[in-house]
């Protein structure tokens, strides 16, 4: 059987700049620069380490040591970075950026935008997952480096755009297959799936070396599925709070321990939650960084947000919080057990714009019972780890893709100013504070080559 590992081929892909003139801004991917004088924090040291350089060439990490000790190639431009902060590029590890072509043309400059050097993508549709993995396809430069499922299975459709109806295990096994050569990095899974079915994606997805991640399958239970070799779980509350409840002395424990001993990560997306908790909330609905979403994007949610709070009654709405309370005290009993977690926002969903909205996962990480420092791991080691990609990305080491943030105050004091943004580097390439804001100004005018034309 082939490893799960083996799964992830971490696709660098890119898109065209949102405004012209960005590379004037900042070197070409091949040019070497050299952040001096900054201060790293990432999840392997205890402590920030102050007063140190990191030499960049092409798109690695060339060197890091402390002011003075680098010598790098003459020519080389040099970035003063006192009293800035460098950490790895953040993963948004719960996304839906690839509904179709227009959701990614809209969405994935503004991760970059945010510091999300990378996305895993989890649930799209099957063409723009084939013409992103496209060999050949000409490359951009503003985009995250993404993972992704292509469609959902399903016993249901649900959503055309994100999902693939399959009922018996033979259309399992059709649908994994298409969906693997069409260049997926994992399959993903959903709660109607019968058992039967579930065993057959497993046992198809194992073979072509793909993880299976996504909903427990009603039919499986979360202990089972872990068991099976489920390598995510999303949402946390539909997949667990059906099996456990925290405050029952001892409820969780044996699930807990299963997930921690087979490193079943787990997903809370904790602002998706929230937002359809409290939908009649400005501070959801006008929160910062909407104003960045493609306009039909912000009409579409906006729809959904009038027909939900037409339709429910004030005893309704009490039940959605109540649940959304009920979430934020399960995902402190996973941080308490230890059991690994990934940082997802569900980006593409209601009120949760791409990049903005994972900033507001770690702060919700954070209420839950993460330190500051924790949560910057979590979106950064924690997310190479689970990809089995930690010699690569996840820390400011030499030798590793310099997918980067360059942060105005310490994020592991206060998982807030991971926003503070200065500059990102993304495999090598350097984006200011200006070229940043350009990326912010025209959502609507990002160009993914190859997308259909629309539909008259």
């Amino acid at each position: 059987m082939a490893s799960w590992r083996q799964g992830y081929r971490l696709s660098t892909l890119w898109i065209l700049a949102a405004a012209a003139g960005l590379a004037a801004c900042r070197p070409a991917a091949d040019e070497a620069f050299l952040i001096r004088d900054v201060t790293i924090v990432d999840g392997r040291e205890s402590t920030p380490l102050s007063g140190m350089s990191v030499l960049v060439e092409g798109n690695r990490i060339a060197s890091v040591g402390p002011v003075g000790s680098l010598r790098p190639p003459p020519g080389t431009r040099v970035f003063e970075a006192g009293g800035l902060y460098l950490a790895p590029g953040l993963w948004d590890m719960h996304t839906h950026a690839l509904w179709e072509p227009f959701v990614s043309d809209g969405s994935l400059a503004l991760f970059v935008a945010n510091g999300v050097t990378g996305i895993r993508d989890m649930g799209g549709e099957l063409e723009v997952l084939r013409r992103l993995k496209a060999p050949g396809r000409e490359r951009g430069e503003a985009e995250p480096r993404i993972v992704a499922s292509g469609p959902w299975l399903n016993v249901e459709e649900l959503d055309s755009r994100a999902g693939m109806a399959v009922v018996t295990p033979a259309e399992a096994l059709r649908a994994v297959a298409a969906i693997a050569e069409a260049g997926a990095d994992f399959i993903k899974v959903y709660l109607q799936l019968p058992r039967e079915v579930f065993l057959a994606v497993l046992q198809e997805a194992a073979a072509r070396g793909l993880p299976v991640a996504g909903h427990v399958p009603i039919e499986v239970g979360a202990q089972k599925a872990a068991e099976l070799g489920m390598r995510s779980i999303e949402h946390m509350q539909a997949e667990i709070g059906g099996y456990c409840n925290p405050e029952e002395t001892g409820d969780c424990v044996s699930l807990f321990e299963t997930f921690r001993r087979l490193r079943t990560w787990q997903t809370p997306t904790l602002v998706v939650r929230r937002n359809r908790a409290h939908l009649e909330d400005p501070a959801v609905v006008e929160a910062p960084g909407l104003e960045f979403a493609p306009a039909y994007l912000r009409e579409e949610w906006e729809a959904v947000r009038t027909l939900r709070l037409e339709s429910m009654d004030a005893e309704e709405l009490d039940a959605v919080r109540g649940r959304f309370a009920a979430e934020g005290r399960l995902a402190a009993a996973l941080i308490r057990a230890g059991v690994p977690i990934l940082a997802g926002s569900d980006a593409g969903d209601l009120y949760c714009l791409a990049g903005f909205s994972l900033h507001e996962e770690l702060a919700l990480l954070v209420e839950a019972g993460m330190s500051a420092r924790e949560a910057l791991r979590t979106a950064t080691l924690g997310a190479a780890e689970y990809l089995g990609l930690e010699d690569s990305l996840g820390t400011v080491e030499a030798g590793k893709l310099a997918d980067l943030i360059l942060l105005e105050a310490d994020p592991s004091e206060n998982i807030a100013n991971a926003r503070r943004l200065r500059a990102v580097v993304l495999g090598g390439r350097l984006f200011d504070r200006p070229a940043l804001d350009r990326l912010l100004s025209a959502p609507d005018s990002v160009e993914l080559r190859g997308s259909r034309e629309p539909e008259e």
